[in-house]
């Protein structure tokens, strides 16, 4: 994998993309940066409960720092007296995207317990963060397979049978999601909705993003059988 790391406008992305994630690893060259950095890991689920899956994704995070931290209090100290601080770790390598992390759910005891700013943060995390929309694809999906009783299959973007349906939510920051909004029950009733129409048909269900625009959600890719 290339990229042109001199692009202003690429550069432009990756930190704006970076300001949400907390980390890119696939575009990152060297050590992770000291300040605002957290690891951006994508999670194991079948979960359609946002909060439940952004507690999941803080764990995994918290985990990939952790071995950081244990790496660099290990690493090599050069000659001037600084320490080379390491790029990657087991499960998180530089350049290339982190490898998804199997992570024990919460129990309904703790969901209970969380506070209503910590939980719309969490929710936060599930949706507006590239490894959170990553980790929800693969349930979204499962879902629409059990609610309509067919299976999911690869659709060809360049068919001439191929038709795209975005769900979208515009969200600047926790602080704009409601209590009661479920913005995973909305995507795959709105996906389901569309697939009633369209079946017999192949379907997959992608993350999708406008970054600039704060819009976040997932993609549903349909094509003729």
């Amino acid at each position: 994998m290339t990229h042109d790391f001199d692009n202003p406008a690429l550069g432009a992305a990756i930190a704006e993309r970076a300001s949400i994630d907390g980390d890119v690893p696939e575009f990152r060259q060297g050590p992770p940066p000291v300040e605002g950095f957290r690891p951006a890991v994508p999670v194991v689920t079948d979960s359609l409960n946002p909060v439940q899956v952004g507690l999941m994704l803080e764990r995994a995070s918290r985990e990939i720092e952790s071995r950081f931290q244990l790496a660099n209090e290990t690493a090599i100290v050069l000659a001037n007296g600084d320490t080379q601080l390491v790029a990657s770790v087991p499960g998180y390598p530089v350049g290339d995207v982190p490898e998804t992390m199997e992570v024990e759910p919460p129990s309904a005891v703790v969901l209970s317990s969380i506070p209503d700013d910590k939980a719309r943060y969490f929710v936060w995390l599930s949706i507006a963060t590239t490894q959170g929309r990553r980790s929800l694809a693969p349930a979204i999906q499962a879902e629409l397979e059990r609610r309509l009783g067919v299976s999911a299959g690869n659709c060809d973007k360049n068919s001439r049978s191929h038709a795209d349906a975005r769900w979208l939510l515009s969200i600047f920051g926790p602080d704009d999601l409601l209590e009661d909004f479920s913005p995973i029950e909305s995507a795959v009733s709105f996906f389901e909705d569309i697939l009633r129409q369209r079946l017999p048909c192949a379907f997959m269900v992608l993350p999708l993003a406008q970054i600039p625009e704060r819009r976040f959600g997932w993609l549903l890719r349909t094509s003729k059988l």
